[in-house]
């Protein structure tokens, strides 16, 4: 269970795909819509508890739900073993069909299908969520879901070229000198936690952080004392590298196009980019601005150097992005 009781997540799905949910009804009396939020790596809802709270302040008609990416149940004690050769990864792909599988059973559970007309249903990503946000969007088009209302909001994208964003380039040179880096980060996290006393495993997440918020350095905890996760996030962000290259021809026409709209008019689309952004390139970033931007359905947003707005938005700057979709989600009304 998580360390903090004031994070503790509502419901926990067991099936095929094991994960958390983090469900949070509107604070007022009519139902508008639902915001569901695919949370970049690692993929936890511990991390956006803040940013939900801002946002649902801002939105009070809005259910909020964040769903963790498969495999990553800090509940579970499946994921709390030490084993990881034997425990089943979850790639990309059962991160897309996960994501629609929690999809379509909170349109069913709160009647979206059946008042498609009326509600809105309103997609966030954040860095890796938005390539999951683009794939679950083609199979939302394939399917033919009634969605009469459907945007998305991308945080951060890290939609092509992960592995040429400066932390990609880091991360891959570790890859070629330690290619079992996943199995081998687990097995130390295991072990960290197995002999270090509470206090200095604290201090030492507290250091590697640079003194994150409480609910990071909670969330963190929460992390590292199921070492099976941390295995499925660095396994996770090794396909990343290899994956997260060239936009498929799918998602430029599809994706970008909006046609996933169940109204026959184009989905809109909002993307925002920090200044300088670890794991997003600014070549490619310019890229995505040069290809799409002058598209009428998709608008981009670039913070100044002054905004102070990092990658990991969700640890210290959930005010502000909360304050910004807010406002877009309104306008787009």
């Amino acid at each position: 269970m998580s360390r903090n009781p004031n994070l503790i997540l509502k419901e926990y799905i067991h099936g095929e795909f094991l994960s958390t949910l983090y469900d949070v009804a509107p604070t007022s009396d009519n139902e508008a819509g639902l915001i569901y939020i695919l949370p970049g790596n690692p993929g936890l809802p511990q991390y956006y508890v803040p940013f939900i709270k801002s946002l649902q302040r801002l939105l009070p008609d809005f259910r909020m739900v964040c769903v963790s990416q498969a495999g990553c149940d800090t509940n579970s004690l499946r994921l709390q073993k030490p084993d990881f050769n034997s425990q089943r990864y979850y790639d990309l792909d059962d991160q897309v069909l996960h994501k629609l599988d929690v999809l379509k059973l909170l349109l069913k559970r709160y009647g979206y299908f059946e008042d498609f007309q009326k509600k809105r249903v309103i997609i966030i990503g954040h860095s890796i969520g938005c390539w999951i946000l683009q794939n679950l969007l083609l199979h939302i088009k394939e399917q033919n879901w009634k969605i009469y209302n459907l945007s998305t909001i991308m945080l951060f994208p890290t939609v092509k070229h992960i592995g040429q964003s400066s932390s990609g380039r880091k991360f891959r040179r570790i890859l070629k000198f330690a290619p079992n880096i996943s199995i081998l980060t687990a097995t130390a996290v295991y072990y960290f936690c197995k002999y270090l006393p509470n206090r200095l495993l604290q201090t030492t997440i507290n250091l590697f952080m640079n003194s994150p918020p409480k609910h990071g350095l909670l969330a963190t905890e929460d992390l590292i004392y199921s070492p099976s996760v941390v295995y499925q996030c660095v396994k996770l962000g090794e396909e990343e590298m290899s994956r997260v290259a060239e936009e498929a021809d799918n998602v430029k026409s599809v994706f970008w196009s909006g046609s996933w709209n169940g109204s026959g008019r184009p989905g809109n689309i909002m993307a925002f980019f920090a200044h300088e952004d670890h794991w997003i390139g600014e070549h490619t970033r310019a890229e995505l601005l040069q290809e799409y931007s002058m598209r009428d359905n998709v608008q981009f947003e670039i913070f100044n150097k002054d905004d102070g707005i990092k990658h990991s938005f969700c640890l210290w700057n959930s005010e502000t992005i909360a304050r910004k979709v807010s406002i877009w989600i309104k306008k787009e009304s």
